[in-house]
């Protein structure tokens, strides 16, 4: 048998209030996803774009050297 202050948390609340109540834990679920997901894609945006400019740096690093090699005629002939 039930006793009365199992059931209590059904009662407490009347109907249209438990329908609010359940929107408002789906509405925080989904709030709280987004901001997971807004948290790990500003995480990886400023990670890919130090890495973007690492390739940017290591890009010019390898021209200058390849026109060094090229003017100087020390290039490999194949």
């Amino acid at each position: 048998m039930e006793s009365d202050h199992a059931r209590r948390p059904d009662t407490v609340w009347p109907p249209d209030v438990r329908g609010r109540v359940k929107k408002m834990n789906i509405l925080a679920l989904i709030i709280a996803i987004i901001a997971v997901i807004l948290l790990f894609t500003g995480g990886f945006v400023s990670s890919l774009q130090f890495l973007l400019w690492i390739g940017i740096v290591l890009a010019v690093i390898a021209i200058i050297v390849w026109l060094v090699r090229f003017i100087s005629g020390r290039g490999s002939r194949v």
